[in-house]
């Protein structure tokens, strides 16, 4: 028996945002060090402001955090990649394993006013060292330019802070307003030496990018280096229990596996179930139309139990249904009721999650009967579902 190959591939969906982890929630209108003058009058989620924690159980992702450290002379980060990837447990991670004070701000809807996103950025970064109540002063003057005033002074604090920081704002693709995208990019520019901006989220950031390439100021992290690699997820994977074989070779991986008269890699099935949730389209092409897709994958079998697999399948046209019975083979009974899916002769299995935007594709050359496939594929499906956050 080889190693299994697995393949995840992440669009959006409705069912994003991250774990956060945090222990500690509130309001406030008033924190950290800097007393005296006038505040932002409105209120203020502490919990935004808290680092996440990181799961003990967490894969470490050793790798990216080296090499966060050794472009620490690039001032500015960008991570970028669809739910699911990592992203905040990557950051948080290396806030864990770095000496330096860490501001960090997670951004939402609310955000989308210039004031009240630059009121976090301004407390986050005065709970490491005091940024001046000029800063307070002008978030709080109802008069005040936010490019003439709010961002030169909160800069000016920034650039001028005697130790170093890393600011991290995490899930900026939230962030649709201009006013509040454009101080982010002017902020880039006052990092001081030593310091660095991170910008992390499902979209490219409000940045001048061509510009901070030339200038070699920017580190972009982006799907390709969030994927597991095969040793984190093998290590995944023994977490879960889940037996590895010794023989696992890229010529292997890269054959992929019969079933149904075809042969496909893990690659290759998760993209196609990605084109499914995408409305039919794969890279810009239209393949199907949304209307065939959900004819194929619509439930004609209701909660009947099949006669042959023993239980409700919820079959459409070719792929089935998650649905809400107890037992579902292989789709895994954490998935969503529309996660829709298809197997291959006791040895692999495929499905796509419309609720979290997931695809997922899971080949092996293990050719095992019932029950124990069954058994394996709901084990695994739903390491999948739980690490959808």
């Amino acid at each position: 028996m080889t190693e299994p190959c697995l393949w995840l591939s992440m669009g959006t969906g409705p069912r994003g945002g991250t774990d956060r982890g945090m222990s500690v929630s509130g309001v406030r209108q008033r924190a950290g060090p800097s007393q005296g003058a006038s505040r932002p009058v409105f209120d203020l989620a502490t919990a935004k402001l808290l680092r996440p924690v990181v799961r003990p159980e967490t894969i470490c992702r050793s790798s990216l955090i080296e090499r966060l450290a050794r472009d620490d002379s690039r001032p500015i980060v960008s991570v970028v990649a669809p739910a699911g990837y990592g992203k905040t447990t990557l950051l948080s991670q290396w806030a864990e394993r770095n000496g330096h004070a860490f501001a960090w701000v997670s951004v939402d809807e609310k955000d989308n006013d210039p004031k009240v996103l630059l009121a976090y950025v301004a407390e986050a970064l005065d709970a490491v060292e005091p940024v001046g109540e000029r800063v307070f002063e002008a978030l709080a003057s109802p008069a005040s330019s936010v490019p003439g005033s709010v961002v030169p002074r909160l800069g000016t604090a920034f650039s001028s802070m005697a130790s170093p920081v890393t600011l991290v704002l995490d899930d900026v693709h939230l962030l649709t307003n201009s006013e509040c995208r454009a101080a982010l990019s002017v902020l880039a520019d006052y990092v001081p030496a030593g310091s660095r901006l991170v910008l992390a989220g499902r979209a490219q950031p409000p940045l001048r990018v061509a510009r901070l390439r030339a200038e070699g100021r920017l580190v972009e992290i982006g799907p390709d280096d969030l994927s597991l690699t095969r040793e984190e997820a093998s290590a995944l994977l023994r977490a879960a229990q889940v037996a590895l074989g010794e023989q696992n070779s890229p010529e292997a991986r890269r054959a992929g596996s019969p079933g149904g008269g075809g042969y496909a890699t893990a690659r290759a099935m998760a993209a196609f179930y990605q084109m499914l949730l995408q409305g039919g389209q794969l890279g810009g092409t239209r393949i199907l139309s949304p209307r065939t897709i959900a004819y194929v994958t619509r439930n004609y079998t209701g909660d009947r139990v099949d006669a042959y697999m023993g239980m409700p399948m919820h079959r459409g046209l070719g792929p089935h249904l998650r649905g809400t019975t107890e037992t579902i083979r292989g789709l895994g009974s954490l998935a969503s009721p529309r996660t829709f899916g298809h197997g291959g002769v006791g040895s692999s299995y495929c499905w796509a999650d419309p609720d979290s935007g997931v695809s997922f594709a899971y080949l092996s050359n293990s050719r095992v009967p019932d029950p124990w496939h069954s058994a394996r594929l709901d084990r695994v499906s739903n390491l999948v579902h739980a690490s959808i956050i």
